[in-house]
């Protein structure tokens, strides 16, 4: 594994964690339920951009990690607010800014990426 590899998992998991307790913490008080969602978003995200060998797929990988993730932890008290959906939407986009800017390794020969 490369070091933009681990790089775009760290920020992926950075990211679906920091969406899911941004949208858990919207209400002001972020419950046990709501802690254990945002561990499991970053753990989940984690693995999931790690796991994606296209460098391209990485970033939206852990974008749509990052708005599941957000929508469970505001969808924990049964109902989702516009305030909510705002978050969820952001976590997404961060999260696929952030995997996205870590640059790619250059190819190498013999690999194929696409």
């Amino acid at each position: 594994m490369k070091l933009s590899e681990i790089t775009k998992a760290v920020a992926g998991a950075l990211t679906a964690g920091g969406a899911a307790f941004t949208t858990a913490a919207i209400d002001g008080d972020v419950t046990g339920t709501e802690w254990a969602t945002v561990v499991v978003a970053a753990l989940i995200a984690l693995g999931a951009v790690w796991a994606v060998t296209a460098p391209a797929l990485k970033a939206i990988v852990g974008a749509i990690v990052g708005a599941v993730t957000a929508w469970s932890a505001a969808y924990s008290d049964s109902a989702v607010t516009a305030v909510e959906w705002i978050s969820i939407a952001l976590g997404a986009a961060a999260a696929l800014a952030l995997v996205g800017v870590v640059e790619n390794e250059p190819p190498v020969e013999g690999r194929h990426e696409v």
